[in-house]
């Protein structure tokens, strides 16, 4: 059984999945920090101090922790229309 596809085939692949609305890009933090922007736990610095965390102990669960923050200050959030 041969699983290796050619490089045409997965485009053929790729262009059938985006136009059946079906083709989902996942993009993580290091195509970000290449382009020179925040990881995760750079971001998470000042939230995590924030809440008196430290954010060296939190690395393992960073999602978490931003939800977590959100969770915290959106229940002081009201919306107005």
């Amino acid at each position: 059984m041969n699983n290796i596809i050619d490089k045409k085939e997965l485009v053929g692949i790729i262009e059938q999945a985006l136009y059946s609305d079906e083709l989902a890009i996942f993009a993580g933090a290091g195509l970000s920090i290449g382009a020179g922007y925040y990881s995760w736990e750079e971001l998470l610095k000042k939230p995590a101090k924030n809440l008196n965390l430290d954010i060296s102990k939190e690395k393992h669960d960073l999602i978490s922790l931003a939800q977590f923050y959100y969770n915290k200050h959106i229940t002081n959030f009201q919306l107005s229309f």
